[in-house]
């Protein structure tokens, strides 16, 4: 693949993708955002908007998605991670587009304790991992079809950064209010990745031409919930509580 290429980012003004731009325009490609929220609105469920504006691509990253907890009715998550990832896919057709980076989610894997890799059983336990374990598989079966194609599938865990209002900004505005308690001994792991690093991971996997790969991504070392809450206490200047319930 050639070095300097022209690249289009569905979901491109969210979390992960401002920082992806950044990353790919630092290294010299050309970027264009398909998003709702960019100043050019473009929805992946409007097929031929979608079809124009990955005219000339050489590459697509599909990180548009409906994720929230609180998203309703919870067929937007069928519509929007599954029919707009087909949508993606024809764009793509329709254009000889060889290569597509898309984010899925470590929420495709079963429920349960244990390490998970990337042979583990697929079973999603809520809507959100259902609608993009559906789209992994739309995804699939167009690479399946030409052998010259190229999908990367990256499974992010939790990803936490400046600007997200997620489940890690939640833990700490809790401590920084004073709110926070802990419920059990803290000894459970959670896998995190940085949302620069993950921005990175995903800037790679340009180089990487197998016809399908899937990466699990998390940073390391997991933390346990007591090490996490440590250090954010650490980071506040806050004195570090010995009890939980």
């Amino acid at each position: 693949m050639k070095n300097n290429l022209k690249i289009a980012i569905t979901g491109g003004s969210g979390f992960i993708g401002t920082r992806l731009i950044k990353a790919l325009r630092d290294d010299g490609h050309e970027t264009s955002i398909i998003d709702i929220a960019d100043d050019n609105p473009i929805n992946i469920l409007d097929q031929d908007k979608l079809n124009t504006a990955v005219a000339e691509v050489d590459v697509i990253y599909h990180l548009a998605a409906e994720h929230r907890d609180d998203v309703f009715p919870r067929d937007l998550y069928y519509e929007v991670n599954g029919q707009g990832t087909e949508n993606v896919v024809k764009a793509a057709e329709a254009h000889n587009i060889k290569k597509i980076i898309f984010t899925s989610t470590v929420a495709v894997y079963a429920l349960g304790p244990g390490k998970k890799s990337e042979l583990s059983p697929v079973e999603p336990f809520n809507d959100y991992g259902k609608s993009k374990l559906e789209a992994e598989n739309h995804l699939k079966a167009w690479a399946q079809a030409d052998p010259q194609r190229s999908l990367i599938i990256v499974r992010p865990a939790v990803v936490f950064g400046e600007n997200n209002r997620g489940n890690v900004y939640a833990l700490m505005n809790q401590i920084a209010r004073g709110k926070f308690i802990m419920i059990g001994r803290g000894k459970n792991k959670k896998s995190m990745g940085y949302v620069g690093n993950v921005a990175n991971f995903l800037k790679y996997c340009t180089s990487i031409n197998s016809n399908v790969e899937i990466f699990n991504y998390a940073d390391k070392p997991d933390l346990s919930a007591r090490e996490l809450v440590d250090v954010i206490y650490k980071s506040f200047d806050k004195k570090i509580p010995t009890f939980y319930i």
